[in-house]
């Protein structure tokens, strides 16, 4: 369920996977492991590979595009994050945060 306040008032409704073109999956399709194997899902999800984790991704990213004004609706804002990724820009965010991190 999202509520987005726009033009001062609260709009409520319901978001599914299939709103995006994703299938609906089983909880443990997305579970995740230790921290090697979350990193390892992580830098597929970046890849580009496909699958629920990066599905989940996206809508969270597009949640977040939104709400940071980058984009009007839901599905725009996962047309972004599809096209960081697909890109490449997505993972090397992740690389260079590694990088700064390490130093």
């Amino acid at each position: 369920q999202v509520t987005e306040l726009r033009d001062g008032e609260l709009e409520t409704y319901e978001v599914a996977p299939g709103d995006f073109g994703y299938d609906v999956v089983d909880g443990s399709a997305l579970a995740g492991g230790d921290a090697a194997e979350n990193a390892r899902i992580l830098t597929d999800v970046l890849k580009g590979i496909a699958g629920a984790p990066r599905d989940v991704v996206v809508m969270n990213a597009a949640a977040a595009i939104v709400a940071g004004g980058l984009a009007d609706r839901l599905q725009d804002g996962a047309a972004r994050a599809e096209a960081a990724i697909e890109s490449g820009k997505a993972l090397a965010a992740l690389e260079n945060l590694k990088r700064v991190s390490n130093s």
